[in-house]
Parts: structure tokens; C-alpha cells; sequence
């Protein structure tokens, strides 16, 4: 995975058409799937060229302007899936369950405004480039 101009994309690819309000969403999933990356995926896919280096929140296209109260509220769904059972199987990219406990915890403590969910994401996850 390649994060480029504000785009998440398999291939590191972005048409310069992309619309700004499409792409803002993206600084949240880019920086999720960053982690990702980084916690759990040890496959033979990623190349020398792919090695994970932190950047900062700055450098992520639209994370300023980003609903991070949205992104907050999706992640506290996604951590209730995954605190109820262990995964039955290794996921192939996001570590394990313990992996996302502390966030997970966290994530459910925060109250909900825009200002408290940005602060959330940028003190529990780290932004990563792969280029």
C-alpha cells in the first residue's frame, strides 16, 4: 500500500480529478490502515521500497480538515467487533486483538466532539508512509 496526495490506494495511484471532499475521509482510513501496516503484517509482499517510516499528522492530505469525530465513531464500531472474541485466525494485516486493546479502551472513554477525537487519533496512532 502507497499513501500519496491525500489517496489510499493498493497500487499508489491517485487520478488528479479526485475532489477534495472525497479525499478527506481518506487522511482517517490512510492513517488506520498506516497502522496496520506497522502492527501486524509480516507477508512477503512488501519490498525493501515499501518499509513503513513515520510522518507526521501534517503530512497527511486533509487531516486538518478531516471529520474526525466520524472516523472516531467508526473506530469505536470496528472495536467492538473486535473486543468480543479473538480473531479466529491471524489477520493478515492489523496484528492481533491485544495489539488494539489500549486504543480500543481508550477510543470508548473519549467524549464525542471533533477537537477530542482529532487529539485521539494523533495520540494513539502514528501516520506512515510507504514510499
Amino acid at each position: 500500500m502507497r499513501l500519496r496526495s491525500g489517496c489510499a490506494t493498493m497500487d499508489g495511484r491517485c487520478t488528479d480529478g479526485v475532489r477534495k471532499a472525497e479525499t478527506m475521509p481518506h487522511a482517517a482510513a490512510a492513517l488506520i490502515i498506516g497502522l496496520m501496516a506497522l502492527t501486524g503484517y509480516g507477508g512477503s509482499a512488501m519490498g525493501a521500497a515499501d518499509t513503513p517510516h513515520v510522518v507526521p499528522f501534517s503530512a497527511l492530505p486533509g487531516w486538518a480538515q478531516a471529520d474526525h469525530l466520524a472516523a472516531l465513531r467508526a473506530f469505536r464500531r470496528s472495536c467492538e467487533v473486535m473486543m468480543r472474541a479473538p480473531f479466529r485466525r491471524r489477520a493478515r494485516y492489523g496484528g492481533r486483538r491485544e495489539d488494539w486493546r489500549d486504543a480500543c479502551r481508550a477510543a470508548m472513554r473519549v467524549t464525542d466532539t471533533r477537537r477530542t477525537a482529532r487529539a485521539f487519533f494523533e495520540r494513539h496512532f502514528l501516520p506512515v508512509s510507504l514510499q
